[in-house]
């Protein structure tokens, strides 16, 4: 009792700590706690649900710094998500120095608080942490914080107040959204970047000033009242990329105090003042009143006067929307020097009329929806400096006929060609990385696309309505581990085909060094007939775990109506979602036994009519094989782990089930039901009702069989149990209608009320020696049949028993003499994955019960089903290790397989296995070959069976051996 408590300690020592609350009155305020970590002893304010606060309170709170459950003492570190939601009572917190962390929506809708203290503890505010405190005026924020999240104070409309500390970086989207009392808003130089409407709604808002040289990513879009009522002051020496962003967006823009516009009678122009000795100063074409502009010249530079100075300034970009929707203009030109870096984003977006642009060699970025909607643009020629371009920039340019990237450009963004409908010819050159989703969706190309081996990933529906004649790799590797975002992301989808160096690929061998295909290669490639994997492949789609626990990724073969069969290498894991989905000529597939995890719909709509699943297998789509109108067998191999099938898919429904799994998961309504020999016992009520259920085949290993386990099974005629069973539960078989003939073996010891009621048994067999303990009468509801025993020893026996046997007349039955093994093997040698089919035979031939079952002593080496077929899964240095599990012997652990009948003291026949055939070093006793054995040193050697032979090579017959030095294990030869 003393090692079993020690054991249970041992256990809950190795449990992590499970979350629990308490709660602790301070200051008048009693609040929920929920420990965090109970070695570190930490705890934060209880986190609320959706709709619900994890506290309530009213007044003045003071969270404590410590918060007490009973003795123990916890630090309060966080508070919880939600944590006082809706607290409108809530006047004023303070909060402790040991708060790191306020959770999202912390305080959203406490409306009467009207002031706060963040403490310098406090590094990030959660994503509407203060949303609707309408009571809130000014707030203080710590000097760690560096993160202020989405919504964080969204509708806070009395906030008038707030500095934003030194340490802040990002502020999140709609920030400050309708913070309608707020006049000046001061970023520090360490923000780098704001969110998409950070400012909206703030109508208040006069001023916003940004003390960093570089702008932060663009604050996006928010609304007029802001941009044209506000002043937006940038340090002396600001950067370019203020006006190539939306910042460009105000009206009033000053650098310092000053102005930093300049209008040459033209072009208005954003000025960049340098702040070194000879430097350039820059300008930024920026908006202004084009409307009639009908042809633009972008200058390389121009002359700035002002103050009896003058001043030279460089044309450096076209801003954010500066030509937008103007749709008059029909061309613009660069000065032929010009070297602009950037063609901002909206820069000529919405120019209909817009028909030529030639732009500099030296711009570097095109920016989002630079040229969107530029109908009339038939020609663009994209410089090799160009190193991104951006979403959505060209979509729209319904005239553009054709494009070559250049080998400088590594992305193109979302959308970038979208509807571009006449461009049919496109060139993607070497270096580019990635395309954005729907980036050339819907555009006409027709010819042949060359796809080149630096892409890596390509966006979803990239090539979505595209049909090329051919697309071209030359790099087959590349291509296989490239991402594709779904199946018309692949530029191959419309076309159905792939070539490689300019052959159509229809026998495809891919290359050893892959290890993952990646998901949607080679979708609808309805050209390709075979596959050969490489030995070293691990993954079929790229895996990633969903939200409901499953693994997703896949696609990565589905409609290829080419293939017939396909076989996997050893070293596969995991075979992705759709994987071969609607590959309808797809009849035979083999799964390699080191396969864990297969997908939804992995092999759906396919021609399969038998499928194994290997043992390894942990996870499996219920519906990975749905829609095989042919798929009448399913085959679970040996397996030691609990299996889990995802969801109520259609597998449960397949006609012939073959189970050796632990039962867990284990539901299905076939026609047909074998259990292996691995399963020891039928869990109570798991094949309750199941009306379809016409064939029951035991393994040798079940022991006892649960209360009501095959109940209500009304198409089932006869069942032989195992020779292993013990106990059979009350009402196991009751309301089997149909079941005729009840066999069992010579461990039945007891039997359940009611386990046979109501099934007519017209015919029982049983070889238990003596009569089993079944007190009940109403065990069998029909004492009309015949019951068969085992000699005229047990014929007396089972009529003087008071049970429910003695309503029987029994009769002897025929017993066999022997059992013959055809080609009977003494030994079985192989390497792990082989297998053997045995075949036994009870003599003589009119032998009551001529069942044969089969049974492994130790199938991790072996298994066996129950026909006969033996599977080796160890080689010789595993079954040491397992071995060696074994405190018993002497590394003396070997398996045998074993055949024997239903009857007391029955005939057996055994066959030893060897699981010895590779990796044998073939050695005389008079050479030490280098290697992990040093024969100079002390070693120890086993034959086969684990028998220790001596501690020497000298003397040995011939043959396989076993040596062993410390933890090295090495298959001799010894010749």
């Amino acid at each position: 009792m003393k090692k079993l408590l020690l054991t249970i300690a041992g256990v809950l020592l190795a449990l992590p700590s499970m979350a629990r609350d308490f709660t602790y009155e301070y200051e008048g305020h009693t609040l929920t706690y929920t420990v965090l970590d109970e070695t570190s002893k930490t705890c934060q304010t209880k986190a609320g649900g959706r709709d619900y606060a994890g506290n309530k309170s009213e007044g003045n709170l003071t969270i404590p710094s410590v918060a007490k459950d009973g003795d123990m003492e916890y630090t309060v570190t966080a508070v919880g998500n939600l944590g006082f939601y809706r607290n409108d009572k809530l006047s004023s917190i303070i909060i402790p120095e040991t708060i790191k962390n306020i959770g999202h929506s912390a305080f959203e809708s406490c409306s009467a608080l009207k002031s706060l203290t963040i403490p310098t503890s406090v590094t990030k505010i959660g994503n509407c942490a203060f949303e609707f405190c309408i009571g809130l005026t000014a707030i203080t924020l710590s000097n760690s914080l560096t993160t202020i999240g989405d919504y964080a104070f969204h509708s806070c409309t009395n906030l008038n107040s707030i500095t934003l500390p030194a340490s802040l970086i990002s502020i999140g989207a709609s920030a400050f959204w309708e913070c309608t009392a707020l006049t000046s808003m001061t970023l520090p130089a360490s923000v780098t970047s704001v969110g998409v409407s950070a400012f909206r709604g703030c109508t208040g808002l006069t001023s916003i000033k940004c003390l960093s040289n570089n702008a932060p990513v663009t604050i996006g879009p928010t609304d007029e009242a802001v941009y044209g009522k506000a002043v937006l002051y940038l340090p002396e020496g600001a950067g370019a990329d203020y006006f190539t962003s939306a910042w460009n967006s105000f009206k009033d823009i000053r650098m310092g105090e000053a102005s930093a516009s300049y209008s040459d009678g033209n072009l208005t122009y954003r000025l960049v003042p340098s702040t070194t000795d000879g430097g350039r100063n820059l300008a930024v074409v920026t908006a202004g009143d084009y409307s009639a502009l009908t042809e633009a010249t972008i200058p390389q530079r121009f002359t700035y006067e002002a103050g009896g100075t003058s001043t030279r300034y460089y044309v450096d970009a076209v801003g954010y929307g500066a030509f937008k929707d103007c749709t008059a203009l029909t061309k613009v030109t660069f000065h032929s020097r010009n070297e602009s870096q950037t063609i901002s984003d909206y820069a000529f977006s919405g120019c209909t009329a817009l028909a030529s642009v030639n732009i500099p060699s030296s711009v570097s970025s095109i920016g989002d929806y630079a040229f969107s909607g530029c109908t009339a643009l038939a020609s663009v020629e994209i410089p090799s400096s160009v190193t991104s371009i951006g979403d959505y920039t060209f979509s729209g340019c319904t005239a553009l006929a054709s494009v070559e990237i250049p080998s400088s450009v590594t992305s193109v963004g979302n959308y970038a060609f979208q509807d571009c409908r006449e461009l049919k010819t496109l060139v993607l050159n070497e270096g580019l990385e990635t395309i954005g989703n729907s980036a050339f969706c819907n555009i006409g190309g027709t010819g042949q696309l060359n796809i080149p081996s630096t892409l890596k990933k390509v966006g979803g529906y990239a090539f979505y309505g595209v049909v090329f004649e051919k697309v071209n790799i030359s790099d087959l590797a590349a291509w296989c581990v490239i991402d594709f975002g779904g199946p018309e992301a692949n530029p191959a989808f419309g076309s159905k085909s792939l070539y490689l160096n300019g052959e159509l690929i229809e026998d495809l061998v891919i290359p050893e060094s892959v290890e993952t295909i990646g998901g949607n290669t080679f979708v609808f490639n309805t050209a390709l007939k075979s596959v050969t994997f490489p030995e070293g492949l691990k993954n079929i789609g790229t895996e990633f775990k969903g939200s409901d626990n499953m693994y997703y990724g896949g696609c990565s073969f589905v409609g290829c109506t080419g293939l017939t069969s396909v076989t996997f290498p050893a070293s596969l894991q995991f075979i992705g979602l759709y994987s071969f989905c609607s590959c309808s000529a797809l009849s035979s597939v083999k799964l390699n036994d080191g396969l864990e995890s297969i997908g939804h719909l992995a092999f759906s709509d396919c021609d399969l009519k038998s499928v194994t699943i290997p043992g390894n297998v942990t996870k499996i789509d219920a519906d990975a094989f749905y829609s095989n109108k042919s798929l009448t067998s399913l085959t679970f191999a040996y397996g030691k782990k609990p299996l889990d099938i995802v969801g109520p898919g259609t597998m449960s429904s397949c006609n012939t089930i073959v189970w050796d799994r632990p039962m867990d998961g284990m539901y299905f309504y076939p026609v047909s039901l074998t259990i292996g020999n691995s399963v020891i016992e039928i869990p109570a009520s798991r094949f309750k009702n199941r009306t379809s259920l016409k064939s029951l085949t035991l393994g040798s290993g079940v022991t006892s069989i649960g209360a009501e386990a095959f109940s209500g099974c009304t198409a089932l005629e006869s069942v032989v149990l195992p020779p292993a069973v013990e106990s059979i539960g009350a009402s196991a078989f009751a309301g089997d209608t149909k079941l005729a003939t009840i066999t069992m073996g010579s461990n039945v010891k007891t039997i359940g009320e009611l386990a046979f009621d109501g099934c007519p048994a017209t015919t029982i067999h049983i070889t238990a020696p003596n009569p089993p303990a079944a007190p009940y009468s109403n065990i069998f509801s029909n004492y009309n049949g015949t019951l068969y025993v085992q000699g005229q020893d047990a014929v007396d026996k089972y009529y003087d028993e008071v049970s429910c046997f003695d309503h029987f007349d029994a009769v002897a039955m025929t017993e066999p003499t022997g059992i013959e093994m055809a080609d009977h093997p003494t030994t079985l040698t192989g390497k792990a994955g082989d297998t053997f089919q045995l075949t036994a035979t009870l003599v003589p031939a009119d032998v009551t019960l001529p069942h044969v079952f089969w049974r492994s002593t130790d199938p991790d080496i072996a298994s066996v089903d129950n026909n006969g077929l033996v599977t080796i899964h160890a080689d010789s240095d595993e079954t040491l290790a397992l071995a060696a599990e074994n405190s018993e012997s002497q590394y003396g652990r070997t398996c045998k397989i074993i055949a024997e009948s239903l009857y007391a003291n029955g005939p057996v026949i055994e066959v030893t296995v060897n699981d010895i055939a590779t990796g044998i070093e073939n050695i005389t006793p008079e050479t030490t070959p280098a290697g992990q054995i040093d024969y100079n040193a002390p070693y120890e050697v086993y034959s086969l069976q684990g028998m220790n032979v001596g501690r020497t090579l000298d003397g040995l017959t011939p043959g396989i051996y076993i040596v062993r030095q410390a933890n090295n294990v090495k298959k001799i030869l010894v010749k």
